[in-house]
This record gives C-alpha cells, structure tokens and sequence, in this order.
C-alpha cells in the first residue's frame, strides 16, 4: 500500500505534468479575436501605430492620402484627422500614396505617380507634422525620381530606411522639415520590404534576403544574400531571427551572424505579403480570399499556426499591418482599417504571474 507521503508525491508529479502540457500548449480558441473595424470604404496601403493612434496611408484620393485614426478604443476605431487633398512639398505628389512610418509626432509619407503614356513615374517622400492628430500639417519632403517606395525603417527619429525598385535609400530626418538623401544603395534584387537591428538592413526583395551593414549610415554595405525559393515580399526581424513572408509561404531566417544566414524554419501560407513579429507569435497576411494567419514561432525550426480569420479584403501587392500594445491592426484595398487582439502565448494563464493559478492546480 502506498504511503501518504508517496501518494501526495504522485499527485504532484500528476499535475505538474498537466501543468507542463499547458505550458507546451498555444491558446488555439479566439485567436486571432476581432475587436473592431473602421467602417467605410478605402484603399489603404500601409499602417503606422503610435500611441493612441493609427496612421494609415491610402490610395484613395477620396480620403486624402492621409488618414489619421483615433484607436484609443480599439473597438471603434474613428477618424479624426487627414489632409483633404494631396501632400504637395515635394516634386508633387502621386495619385496613391505606398508606405508610412511615424517617430516623433511626424508621419512620413510614401508617394508614387504612374508613369505616363509618354514618359516615367517618379516618387517621393513627404513629412507631415502629426502632433495635433486632428490637423496634419506638411512640412518637407524629399524627391526620390523615378523610385517606388515600398516600405519604411525609421531609426531614432534619425535615419529612414527606403526599400525602393532597385535598393536602399538613406533619408536623413533629423530635421524632419529638411529631410535629405544621404546614401542610396543599389541592389540586385528588386527590395519590397525593410527591418533594421543592430546596425543591420534587412532587405526582402523579388529573389532572396539582402544582409547591408548600416552601422555608418552614410556608407552602407553589402554583407550577405540569401536565395529564397520564392518572390520575399516582407521581413521582420526580431532576437536574431528574419521572419520573412513570401509567395510560398513563411520563412525563418538565422541572422544571429549576419554574414551568414541560413533558413531554419518554413510554413506553407501561400501568397503570404506582410509579417510582424510579437509575443512569440507571426502574424501574416496575404492569400487569396485575404486573410490573417497567427504562426507559433517560438521554436523557429518547428512552426505551427494556430489560428487564422479571413478579413473579407482582396489581396493585393499593397496592404498593410501593424503591432502595438497588443493589438494588431490590418488593411487591405477595401477594407480600410480591422483591429484584433493578439493571441496569447499560453492557454492556462500562468505567464501572467498569477500564483492563485498555480495553487489552484498543485494541490
């Protein structure tokens, strides 16, 4: 007969082995959970979280290329804020606007102008004081020529990271009412998307992964390449690892040595377009219908999705998303503006620190 002592030890190794399967479990219910849209219409291209606001950046002239959102209540999300016609400090600005990044109370705006019948595109930057979200004034800009920018890194308030059509551009914003060029770094590969760490640009373009030492912005250069299988669209980099969402799917990316990366981790999600890194989680979006994917990405050499929702919004070669203070906000070309609460890491609520959780369990 077993002895009260071993009995309570056996109890304990019981539950401590629930406890450690719960702990090894992601939360699969609710995850991604919607908690509220921006109703209207709209075709945005790219969104900027700061504070208690969400800039996004639209294709629409009919919303002024700009619009500024209040997401304070991030169940209804209002618009307060936006230029009612185009931002023109610049060479001009195009009829869609492609990108934005905001750092201290100013919003930076990418704009490109299709090529005429009878000639070439050209693009730009603008510089739109934000610090009165209600009333976005512009303040300088930079002409890029025929350039598209895709996407924004923005250091410090200091330097800003473009990936155009064919490289880097280096803006220097200290100075945001005189924002210039300082640097362009050409690459082989046609760069969508941008994320610098450490001194490092990581650049996802049509055929792999571009490693640029920027540790000196004025004079970037080449460190690695990584051939990808598929078309990159975007990258995140977070501890060491590039997360970086393409035609195929996700890929993870060791970049611990920059100088050489090698992939350790892929999941199928075809047509997968943007991807933002939290909480040990990826979240993606893309496909066809669009939607966004939740992937475990807390062992970066076995990934799992563990949740999906389907946005109602056309996939397109621009949209946008961003992560901040635990939510994550989304758009496409007609679906301007959804806001879901990010998954948590766990299922049994321990992270949380909270021990009644624990006494609960062990007995």
């Amino acid at each position: 007969m077993r002895s009260g002592c071993d009995a309570r030890s056996a109890s304990l190794t019981a539950s401590l082995a629930v406890v450690a399967f719960l702990l090894a479990t992601p939360a699969l219910a609710d995850c991604p959970e919607l908690v509220g849209s921006l109703p209207g219409d709209g075709s945005t291209t790219d969104i900027a979280v700061s504070g208690d606001y969400a800039y996004l950046s639209d294709a629409s002239s009919a919303h002024g290329w700009l619009r500024v959102i209040d997401v304070s209540d991030p169940s209804a999300p209002v618009q307060v804020g936006g230029p009612s016609a185009p931002v023109d400090v610049s060479a001009g600005s195009g009829p869609f606007t492609t990108a934005v990044a905001v750092s201290g109370g100013y919003a930076y705006l990418g704009w490109y102008w299709p090529p005429p019948p009878w000639g070439g595109g050209s693009g730009g930057l603008d510089v739109i004081d934000v610090s009165t979200p209600s009333a976005p004034v512009p303040v300088g800009g930079v002409y890029l020529g025929a350039e598209l920018p895709h996407d924004f890194a923005i250091i410090s308030g200091r330097f800003l990271y473009v990936a155009v059509g064919t490289g880097l551009e280096v803006i220097d914003v200290t100075w945001p009412w005189m924002p210039f060029e300082i640097c362009f770094f050409p690459t082989t590969a046609a760069p969508s998307g941008v994320a610098v760490e450490d001194g490092y640009a990581y650049l996802a373009g049509s055929d792999g992964l571009t490693v640029v030492d920027v540790s000196i912005p004025p004079s970037p250069f080449w460190v690695a390449f990584l051939d990808t299988p598929d078309e990159a669209n975007d990258v995140a980099v977070e501890d060491g690892y590039a997360y970086v969402a393409g035609s195929d799917g996700l890929r993870v990316i060791d970049v611990n040595q920059p100088w050489g990366p090698f992939e350790v981790g892929f999941l199928d999600a075809p047509d997968a377009h943007d991807v933002a890194v939290s909480g040990g989680y990826a979240y993606v979006t893309g496909g066809s219908p669009a939607q966004l994917r939740v992937i475990d990405v807390s062992t970066p050499w076995a990934l799992v999705e563990v949740g999906s929702y389907e946005t109602g919004g056309n996939f397109s070669s621009f949209s946008g998303m961003a992560v901040s203070d635990g939510y994550v906000f989304v758009g496409y070309l007609d679906v301007p503006l959804i806001v879901f609460r990010e998954c948590p890491l766990y299922a049994d609520g321990f992270e949380s620190g909270d021990t009644s959780a624990w006494s609960a369990t062990v007995p």
